[in-house]
C-alpha cells in the first residue's frame, strides 16, 4: 500500500510501498508519485531518532542550496534535498530529491577493465582501449569537478565521504552527484559533522589521527585529496596507492607513510604494477597536479590541487587534444 505523508504546506506526497534502494542503516529510498518533471524519490528515515537529529541539517541545506540559480547542467548534477516530509503528526520522517535512473556508478569505470562488459555496449566508449576514451573520461572528470565548484561556492560544505559509489555516470558523461546529506556542514549558526567516511578516499592526515571526521572542522582539502584519488582511478583504472611494500600492506598505511606510485620513496615499493606507467601518457600539467597532490599535499593540505585549478587544466588539455585522439596502454585483460 502506498505511503502517505505531508510537506511544509500540508499537502500530500504519496510514496511507492516498496523501497527501491535502500540508503546505508538509516533509511530507506522510495519513488515519489505522480513526479514526473523531474522525477522524485524520497529518503525515509527508520527511525525517529534519526529523522529528528537530521531535520535541522535538511533544513539548512533546503534553504542553501548550491543549484538555486545554477545553470541547468550543474541542477541535474548535484542530487540535493529539495523538500522536507512529515507525517500525520508533523513529525519530520525524511525528504524528497531528483532521482538518478538509466545511469552506472563511476565505480564501473575507476577499474581497468572493460566497462561494457556488465553494463551494455553503450558503455564501450569508455573502454581504455577505444579510441577517444581518453578524452571522453576527461570530461566526464571536468563535469566532476564543476559539480563540486558548484556546492563549494556555497561556502558551508566539506563531502568527507566522497568517493566514485556516490556519482552516477550517465551514457553522454553527465554526471549525478549522490547521498549528499552525509556531508558536513561549517556555518556559523549551525554546524553538522559528517557520520561516515571511507578509508580508501581519505587524506594522510586522517589516518595520522591529526584530524576526526566527526569533530565538524573538517578543511575543504580533506575532499580535494579524495578528488584526486577519483581522477585518478578514472584515468588509469588503479588507485594512486595501490603497489606492494615489505612492511605496509594495506592502503590506508601506504597513504599515511607517503607511498604514491609515482612520489620520492617509490624506490622503497618492491611492487608497482605496471598499470601505474600509463601515468606517463598523461599531460604534464595532470601529472604535475597529482604530484602535488599526493606528494606536497602530504604534509601540506594547502598544496592539494583544487576544483577550479583541474578545471583550468581539463579545458587547456581538451582543447589541444580536441584535433586527434589518444589511447593509453592497456592490454586487453588486466587483472588487478
Amino acid at each position: 500500500m502506498p505511503q502517505q505523508f505531508k510537506n511544509k504546506a500540508r499537502q500530500k506526497i504519496i510514496l511507492s510501498d516498496k523501497p527501491i534502494a535502500t540508503a546505508g542503516g538509516e533509511g530507506a529510498i522510495y519513488d515519489v508519485m505522480g513526479s514526473n518533471k523531474p522525477a522524485l524519490v524520497a529518503k525515509i528515515y527508520h527511525s525517529r531518532k534519526t529523522a529528528t537529529s537530521r531535520y535541522n541539517k535538511i533544513a539548512f541545506m533546503i534553504a542553501n542550496s548550491p543549484i538555486k540559480e545554477a545553470k541547468e547542467e550543474i541542477q541535474k548534477a548535484i542530487v540535493w534535498p529539495t523538500m522536507p516530509l512529515f507525517d500525520s503528526n508533523k513529525n519530520f520522517k525524511g525528504f524528497t530529491m531528483p532521482k538518478v535512473s538509466g545511469a552506472i556508478t563511476l565505480k564501473s569505470l575507476t577499474l581497468a577493465t572493460n566497462p561494457s562488459i556488465r553494463n551494455g555496449e553503450q558503455w564501450k566508449k569508455f573502454d581504455h582501449n577505444s579510441k577517444g576514451s581518453h578524452q571522453k573520461r576527461m570530461a566526464v572528470a571536468y563535469n566532476i569537478v564543476q559539480a563540486l565548484s558548484a556546492i563549494y561556492a556555497r561556502g558551508n560544505y566539506v563531502l568527507v565521504d566522497f568517493k566514485p559509489e556516490n556519482i552516477f555516470l550517465y551514457p553522454n558523461g553527465n554526471i549525478a552527484l549522490i547521498d549528499l546529506d552525509s556531508l558536513q556542514i561549517n556555518n556559523p549558526n549551525i554546524s553538522f559533522a559528517a557520520k561516515v567516511y571511507t578509508e580508501e578516499f581519505a587524506p594522510p592526515e586522517k589516518h595520522r589521527k591529526q584530524v576526526d571526521h566527526q569533530s565538524g572542522t573538517i578543511g575543504v582539502e580533506w575532499d580535494y585529496f579524495s578528488l584526486a584519488v577519483i581522477l585518478y582511478e578514472l584515468f588509469l583504472g588503479i588507485h594512486p596507492f595501490q603497489a606492494s611494500h615489505s612492511q605496509y600492506t594495506t592502503r590506508p598505511e601506504l597513504i599515511k607513510n607517503a607511498y604514491f606510485v609515482h612520489g620520492s620513496k617509490a624506490n622503497e615499493l618492491y611492487a608497482i604494477p605496471k598499470i601505474h606507467e600509463n601515468f606517463k601518457s598523461l599531460h604534464p600539467s595532470i601529472q604535475t597536479l597529482f604530484v602535488r597532490t599526493f606528494e606536497e599535499g602530504q604534509n601540506d593540505p594547502s598544496k592539494r590541487a583544487t576544483p577550479q585549478e583541474w578545471i583550468e587544466v581539463f579545458l587547456q588539455v581538451l582543447s589541444l587534444e580536441e584535433t586527434f585522439e589518444t589511447r593509453l596502454d592497456f592490454p586487453e585483460k588486466m587483472l588487478l
